[in-house]
């Protein structure tokens, strides 16, 4: 629903790993089942504001930017970590991911790099920004809380989340 909301035209692509083939392998089937010129990723347990996809583009317009990605309002537990909600610093995303999720990617960069490497598992993410700046990929931040990550138990941001008919 909050796909539907946004208050730029999006294409709205929704993958279930049935097969529990990962995160990889998931992204990767939607990066090339795509047809717009950015792709935003979301979990199925984070909701963007109306505003989300409109502030990225705009941001990556302005600056020439290949990934931009937002702050967010974060809910549950544990407490999540403030440094994670810092301004872009490459040298800080090349030591931590910094990109909590909901990125706004050019298509056409996930494509060239190849999508996402399925050997990383839960790091295909971090490893996908780090090929981009190595590539020379443009990576932006807008400061402002533009999504909701839930976030419970163990520490995961999706823990407790799971799609109906998914293993526990």
């Amino acid at each position: 629903m909050s796909v539907a909301l946004q208050t730029y035209p999006c294409e709205h692509l929704v993958e279930l790993d049935s097969e529990y083939t990962g995160p990889a392998a998931t992204l990767n089937r939607l990066v090339f089942r795509a047809t717009a010129a950015w792709l935003v990723l979301l979990a199925d347990d984070d909701l963007l504001y109306p505003i989300h996809t409109q502030f990225l583009i705009e941001k990556a317009v302005a600056t020439g930017a290949d990934i931009v990605y937002s702050f967010a309002d974060v809910i549950g537990q544990p407490p999540f970590p403030e440094k994670l909600l810092q301004p872009y610093d490459e040298q800080e995303l090349r030591r931590i991911n910094t990109i909590v999720g909901a990125p706004l990617i050019r298509r056409q960069l996930a494509v060239d790099l190849g999508g996402f490497d399925e050997t990383r598992g839960p790091f295909c993410d971090w490893d996908f920004y780090l090929r981009a700046l190595d590539a020379g990929a443009k990576i932006a931040c807008v400061e402002q809380r533009t999504w909701l990550v839930r976030r419970l138990g163990d520490g995961n941001y999706s823990a407790g989340f799971r799609h109906p008919g998914q293993r526990a």
